[in-house]
């Protein structure tokens, strides 16, 4: 289908040189001109038909209106673009990075002025690419619907084999399951340790990540990565040089470990007192607010939050009733008996 008039001038000023585009100042001479001239309108040695003169109206009004309103500004160059090498090989793998990512409906990649197939969605920010080990110059181009931006650019040159080949001597992954999930990553460090400044964990693996998490070398250890409720899945680490080369990503095997609780410390505080049944009894009666760990208010671990786990507690506490059920009031443990509940019971314990 055939561009219109205005799309035809509007793509004409997004490639035109900033000088250029002061023609905007001159549209609106001209808009100013036609609504004072009368029927007619004098512009340079010629007279335009009232006809014409309108429709250089609608069409010089909306391209100021466009300009004005920074419309133009959806159809600027993907910014900050950097490049890291995360595979090694024949065809090395090169991920693409910009900061605004939420201007585009799509991407284009290109290396050295080619077209080339992309391995993620560029409009989520980031694109994979595949090239051969040398110096490339590499670019992404923004879409949204028929508008195109100019190309961004970095040179990049793209190594055979990883310069931080065993940048650890073996890594540890913990998962502790929870409304959430949280991953706890740690390793000991390898012969390449002093190489690498930062690292990754990918959630859902290298080619198409679900989720990045970004750590330091001066981070604390373990890792602590969020799951935010999505499921465990592939999970791989790498860690990086100054310059962004990966080290090849380590896949983890993470061991499920379950949470600990004190039972009956509804409120989290790290004691059981009275202070927990009122917390459970305004929640249930009063709308107060919820509770995160549902073992932890289970006091008799039936697998139901009620009021008689509140009862459970007054008991135990003013009438030396026998203690909420294990692992107890006074000592951290697992829950242990299967149920339904869950709830976000990590960080209760030391």
């Amino acid at each position: 289908m055939g561009s219109s008039p205005l799309e035809m001038l509007m793509s004409r000023r997004l490639h035109r040189p900033r000088a250029e585009r002061g023609l905007a100042a001159l549209f609106k001479n001209i808009l100013m001109t036609i609504g004072s001239g009368g029927s007619n309108m004098q512009l340079g040695a010629s007279r335009v038909r009232p006809a014409i003169a309108g429709a250089v109206i609608i069409i010089l009004a909306a391209a100021v209106s466009a300009q004005e309103t920074g419309f133009s500004e959806v159809f600027e160059s993907p910014r900050d673009l950097t490049a890291c090498q995360i595979g090694y090989g024949a065809e090395g793998r090169v991920r693409l990075t910009w900061s605004n990512p939420e201007r585009f409906d799509a991407v284009a990649a290109f290396i050295d002025a080619e077209h080339v197939p992309v391995h993620i969605d560029g409009a989520w920010g980031r694109v994979v690419v595949g090239a051969a080990p040398g110096p490339h110059e590499l670019a992404v181009q923004g879409f949204v619907g028929d508008w195109t931006s100019e190309r961004a650019t970095v040179d990049f040159e793209v190594l055979e084999t990883s310069p931080i080949p065993e940048p650890v001597a073996g890594v540890t992954c913990e998962y502790i399951p929870s409304s959430a999930g949280r991953l706890l990553i740690d390793w000991t460090d390898g012969p390449d340790a002093d190489k690498w400044t930062f690292g990754e964990v990918r959630i859902g693996g290298s080619e198409n990540p679900v989720d990045i998490v970004t750590f330091s070398k001066d981070d604390p250890r373990p890792i602590q990565v969020d799951l935010e409720g999505r499921p465990l899945g592939l999970v791989e680490i790498a860690f990086a040089d100054a310059l962004c080369y990966f080290s090849d990503p380590i896949e983890l095997e993470c061991v499920q470990l379950q949470p600990t609780f004190r039972r009956g410390d509804c409120n989290r505080n790290g004691i059981v007192n009275i202070t927990d049944p009122i917390f459970l009894v305004n929640h249930l009666f009063k709308t107060g607010r919820r509770w995160l760990c549902d073992d932890a208010c289970d006091s008799d671990d039936n697998g139901v939050i009620d009021l008689s786990d509140a009862m459970v507690i007054l008991e135990y506490l003013f009438r030396s009733a026998a203690p909420p059920a294990a692992p107890g009031p006074d000592a951290c443990g697992v829950d242990p008996t299967p149920d339904a509940l869950g709830g976000f019971c990590a960080d209760i314990c030391p």
